[in-house]
């Protein structure tokens, strides 16, 4: 994967990752890449839903790199979705 998006990062792309577990590799890929290649992370777009339910963007430390929580909103009133990212 690091690999991967290093290729992409020479090639003038960005990179967003979107995990929802396994903080640590996360943050490690991050890492890795932006090392290598540095602003190829830009964003990380955390999953705060389904298997990511009880994600608290808080506890996802990427240190300069963005963290978006995602919330599943299919059917949901703009009301319940703002609900759902304030509770």
């Amino acid at each position: 994967m690091v690999k991967f998006a290093v290729m992409l990062g020479r090639l003038g792309y960005k990179v967003a990752l979107c995990p929802y577990t396994n903080r640590d590799f996360w943050t490690d890929v991050a890492s890795q890449v932006n090392a290598q290649r540095a602003g190829t992370i830009d964003a990380i777009h955390l999953q705060c839903y389904d298997g990511g339910g009880g994600n608290d963007p808080a506890d996802w430390d990427f240190g300069d790199i963005p963290v978006y929580p995602g919330v599943w909103n299919q059917g949901d009133s703009v009301e319940q979705t703002l609900e759902k990212m304030t509770n």
